[in-house]
């Protein structure tokens, strides 16, 4: 299960899960198109999938879908909380509206998404594996984006703090930390008033910013039995850039 599964990292990152054979289920907040558009790439791959609208802020539409999941599937064995907006301000004008809605989606939404899945994990005795999205801003600060860092800083506290708890149950809970070029990312080029080849000059590793598919393998990763002796982890994923 991948929210935020309709476009950038969390469309990439559904195609590699894909691509690898298991059943993927994503979401989207509000546009059906794009999730219309996502389904029919994924389905290119395998015929196994399957969408829907919830807004991650919504803790019944959320229990719901997750739990239809598990019906439908029988488990639900990885889990992937990428479900984001974001609205580059200054700190100075940023209203508490915005506040609450980029905090809620990111922060709010990765506690209820992941708190339903971590329950039917624990009910059907499934060791799976639970993966948060985090980013740089969280850890070295950055212009514009004060109420975004501190959702993503706080998901850092969270997967930590989610990975002691639910170790007893066998259940991983992990984050990756990446950097790709998405329409997030698009918003904050626009906001630092610079051009793409400005930008991609932050990336010498690559010579370019790093692409969805750059870091799409790290969530494959620990999802998988390759990583079954991590927990409580951060993935940087940003070509070097954050350290």
């Amino acid at each position: 299960m991948i929210t935020g599964g309709s476009r950038g990292i969390g469309l990439a990152v559904a195609k590699e899960y894909a691509k690898q054979g298991d059943r993927v289920v994503i979401s989207g907040r509000n546009d059906k198109a794009s999730l219309e558009d996502a389904l029919a790439s994924l389905r290119e791959i395998t015929a196994e999938v399957s969408g829907a609208l919830v807004d991650v802020r919504d803790r019944r539409a959320l229990e719901s879908w997750v739990n239809r999941t598990a019906e439908m599937f029988g488990s639900i064995d990885v889990a992937i909380s990428n479900a984001g907006v974001i609205r580059p301000s200054p700190f100075l004008e940023i209203s508490e509206e915005q506040w609450d809605e980029v905090v809620d989606t990111h922060l709010k939404g990765t506690f209820l998404f992941l708190q339903a899945v971590a329950r039917i994990m624990i009910d059907r005795k499934i060791r799976g594996s639970l993966i948060t999205v985090t980013a740089p801003s969280a850890v070295r600060g950055s212009n514009g984006v004060l109420d975004y860092a501190s959702a993503k800083g706080g998901i850092i506290a969270l997967t930590k703090n989610m990975a002691k708890e639910l170790a007893q149950y066998g259940i991983r809970v992990n984050g990756v930390l990446p950097v790709a070029a998405t329409q997030m990312t698009d918003t904050l080029i626009q906001y630092a008033k610079v051009d793409r080849e400005t930008w991609d000059k932050r990336y010498p590793l690559l010579g370019r910013m790093p692409t969805t598919e750059d870091v799409a393998g790290a969530f494959t990763f620990l999802g998988s039995e390759a990583s079954r002796c991590m927990t409580g982890q951060v993935l940087y994923v940003d070509a070097g850039t954050t350290s």
